[in-house]
C-alpha cells in the first residue's frame, strides 16, 4: 500500500477514535450528568450552601437547624450540637432530589397530600429561603409527591429521598457521651468504688503512675479509649433538677481524659461520670453537655474497673510467622522429659513424640498473643512458688526464630512457665527472669499443653510414622505420667 495512503487512513482511524471517545464516551456521560441535573428540583443547589433547614420531627416537634462555622446545631425545640451525619445527609438530599415525573395537568393540591398542612422542608442559603413540600405516597413505583415553594407543578420523587427528612428528634442530636480525638490522649484518671488508676502516655507508650508505676496494658487502654468514642446515648434528661441526680452520690465509674490539639496547644479535659443503676435497666451519665445523657446499665460492662487489667499483662507478643522452633519442657518429671518442634517446607513436626502439625500451629499463634486475665502476685517466695507448681514449672513453652544464616544462637520470641491450674481460677504462669505470678484463661488449655496427660489427650498425633509406636496404644509411655 502506497505511505501515503497509510498515513491517511491513520489520521482518519486517529480522528474516528476521538470522535467516539469525546463525543459518544466523554461526552455521553457530560449528557447523561447533564440531564440529571435537569432532573433535581433544585438544580443550583450545593449540600454546602446549606445554612438552615427547619421541619417538624417524626414525633411531632418542630425543628430547626443551624450550621455555624461547618458545624450542624439545633435551635429548635432546644439548644443542641446536631449530629453531624445525620444533618449533613439532609443537606445532601436537598441538593440531590430530583424528579422521577411530573403531573401534567394537576388537581387540587390536596389530592396529592400537597395542601395546607402538607410536611414540609424550609432551608436556607445565602441567596434566599426555599422550601421542599411532601406529600403522598403515589399508587405504584415505590415514589412521593412533591412540589417547590409556591409552582403549582406536582412531581413525583423517590421515596427513599423524601424519607430522609421523616426524623425522630433523638436521631438528630448529637448522641455521642464524649468527643474527643482518641489519637491525641495523654493522660487518663479512671476512678470507681474501691479503685483508681492514673495512666499517662509517653512515648508513644501508655504507663501506669498510680497506684504504682508500671508499664499500662495497650490493649486495656485502646478498649476504654474506643469505647469512650464509641458510647452512644440512648435518650437524654434535658434541664435536670436536683432529684435527676440520684445515683451520681457514689458513681459507678467517673473518668477524665487529657487530649491535646497540637505541640503547643493546652491538655484539654473530657470527663465522663457513670451514675447508679436505674428503673428500667438505665443509667444516668454526665459528659460533655449540660443535659444528662441515659445509657444502657450493661454498658458500664465495658469500663474495666479492675487495677490489674491495666497493668502490662502480655507474655508473648511476636509475629507467628517468625516462629520455626518450638520447645515443649516438663521439668518437673523425673527426666525433665523434652520435646522439639520444628517448621519444615511440609509444616511442623516434632520429636521425640509425634504431635498434630495443627496443634502446633495453633500454639504458636497462642504464644504469639498470649496475655493473662489478672496478676496472682508481684512476686512469691520459692517455698509459694512451688506449692503453685512453678518452682519448678509444670510446664516450660519456648518459640524460636530462625537462627542467623552466620551462625550464632537463634532469638527467643517468647518463654512462659505454666504451674497449677483450675477450671474457676486459670492457669497459673510465669515469664522466665520475672517475679510476677500470672493468670491465664482456663480456655487456653484447649490450645497449650498443661501438663504431660494434656499432652497426650489433646496434642498427640493420631497418624504416627510406621517407625513409631502408635499413642493409642495401651503401651505405658514416658509421658503417661498423671498430673499431682
Amino acid at each position: 500500500m502506497n505511505p501515503r495512503t497509510t498515513a491517511i487512513l491513520a489520521l482518519v482511524a486517529a480522528a474516528l477514535g476521538a470522535f467516539v471517545w469525546f463525543y459518544q464516551v466523554r461526552g455521553g456521560e457530560r449528557r447523561a450528568e447533564a440531564a440529571e441535573n435537569a432532573k433535581r428540583l433544585f438544580p443550583e443547589l450545593e449540600a454546602d450552601a446549606v445554612t438552615a433547614m427547619e421541619f417538624v420531627s417524626s414525633g411531632g416537634q418542630e425543628v430547626r437547624l443551624e450550621r455555624r462555622e461547618g458545624v450542624w446545631f439545633l435551635t429548635e425545640p432546644l439548644e443542641f450540637p446536631a449530629d453531624e451525619n445525620t444533618v449533613s445527609g439532609m443537606a445532601s438530599a436537598l441538593s440531590q432530589i430530583a424528579s422521577e415525573g411530573t403531573i401534567e395537568e394537576p388537581q387540587a393540591a390536596e389530592v396529592y397530600g400537597l395542601g395546607e398542612g402538607a410536611v414540609g422542608v424550609r432551608f436556607e442559603t445565602a441567596e434566599g429561603a426555599h422550601t421542599l413540600r411532601l406529600g403522598g405516597k403515589t399508587p405504584v413505583d415505590y415514589n412521593t409527591y412533591a412540589g417547590v415553594d409556591d409552582d403549582p407543578t406536582v412531581y413525583t420523587v423517590p421515596s427513599y429521598r423524601a424519607g430522609s427528612f421523616e426524623r425522630p428528634l433523638l436521631d438528630l442530636r448529637e448522641r455521642r457521651v464524649l468527643r474527643f480525638d482518641r489519637e491525641a490522649a495523654e493522660r487518663i484518671d479512671a476512678r470507681w468504688p474501691g479503685g483508681r488508676v492514673v495512666l499517662e502516655k509517653r512515648d508513644e507508650s501508655w504507663h501506669l503512675t498510680s497506684p504504682l508505676e508500671t508499664d499500662a496494658d495497650a490493649q486495656t487502654v485502646d478498649d476504654l479509649l474506643a469505647n469512650l468514642t464509641f458510647l452512644r446515648a440512648d435518650g437524654f434528661v434535658d434541664d435536670p433538677d436536683p432529684g435527676d441526680e440520684s445515683g451520681f452520690e457514689e458513681p459507678a465509674f467517673e473518668l477524665s481524659v487529657w487530649t491535646r490539639a497540637g505541640e503547643d496547644a493546652e491538655l484539654a479535659e473530657s470527663r465522663l461520670v457513670i451514675g447508679a443503676a436505674m428503673p428500667g435497666a438505665v443509667r444516668r451519665v454526665r459528659g460533655a453537655e449540660a443535659s444528662l445523657y441515659q445509657v444502657a446499665s450493661e454498658r458500664i460492662n465495658d469500663f474495666e474497673r479492675r487495677v490489674a487489667a491495666y497493668r502490662f499483662r502480655t507474655l508473648g507478643d511476636f509475629p507467628a510467622a517468625d516462629a520455626v522452633s518450638v520447645e515443649i519442657e516438663f521439668p518437673a518429671m523425673p527426666d525433665a522429659a523434652r520435646i522439639v518442634a520444628t517448621l519444615g517446607e511440609g509444616g511442623w513436626v516434632s520429636e521425640p513424640e509425634v504431635l498434630a502439625p495443627g496443634k502446633l500451629a495453633r500454639m504458636v499463634t497462642e504464644l504469639s498473643r498470649l496475655r493473662a486475665d489478672d496478676i496472682e502476685a508481684d512476686s512469691m517466695g520459692e517455698r509459694e512458688l512451688a506449692a503453685l507448681g512453678l518452682a519448678p514449672p509444670r510446664v516450660r513453652l519456648q518459640a524460636f526464630a530462625e537462627a542467623p544464616e552466620a551462625g550464632g544462637e537463634a532469638e527467643r520470641l517468647a518463654a512462659v512457665e505454666l504451674g497449677n491450674f483450675d477450671t474457676t481460677r486459670g492457669i497459673l504462669a510465669r515469664v522466665p527472669d520475672s517475679p510476677i505470678v500470672y493468670r491465664l484463661d482456663f480456655a487456653l488449655a484447649e490450645h497449650l499443653p498443661v501438663g504431660p496427660d494434656a499432652l497426650r489427650n489433646r496434642f498427640l498425633s493420631m497418624d504416627a510414622p510406621a517407625d513409631r509406636p502408635d499413642p493409642r496404644a495401651d503401651t505405658p509411655r514416658e509421658l503417661d505420667l498423671p498430673l499431682e
